[in-house]
């Protein structure tokens, strides 16, 4: 599908935020909210935006729980989607273990971390060492769009 930044800015203007319908989803969705009762709507776009775009490959730079990650994978499961994190910071052992959460609902979810590639299906895990070298100019998550 072509498209441009015009139509992602039109899309988001005029997004509706729906249950995704997939149970995993719409409980971590649900989990986030707040105590006044704000949910992060985003994270039901970047699953609408994943299932209308059908990008073949999406890089995720900062996983924090695999949240978003889990929205791009399950919203588009033929692609594959890349999310990395070093998750050493303190606290960081909750958001690991989501992140390992996220990867096991979503079969084409890898989750790279100090250079291990974490591929998760429902049956198995699996961890290969997978080297990466990352130039980071700006961070933004990177789509390529196309069939």
């Amino acid at each position: 599908m072509e498209f441009n930044l015009k139509e992602i800015e039109k899309w988001a203007k005029e997004f509706k935020p729906l249950p995704t319908k997939i149970g995993f989803l719409d409980n971590r969705i649900e989990e986030m909210r707040n105590p006044e009762g704000y949910v992060a709507d985003y994270y039901n776009f970047f699953y609408t935006l994943a299932r209308d775009l059908e990008p073949k490959v999406i890089v995720e730079l900062g996983s924090w729980q695999g949240t978003s990650a889990a929205c791009f994978s399950l919203g588009s499961p033929e692609s594959l989607v890349i999310t990395i994190d070093h998750h050493t910071d303190p606290g960081d052992t909750l958001n690991k273990q989501k992140t390992h959460e996220a990867c096991n609902a979503s079969p084409g979810l890898m989750y790279i971390q100090d250079g291990l590639a974490h591929s998760f299906t429902k049956k198995k895990r699996t961890s290969t060492p997978f080297l990466v070298k990352v130039h980071i100019l700006l961070c933004l998550i990177y789509w390529t769009a196309g069939k």
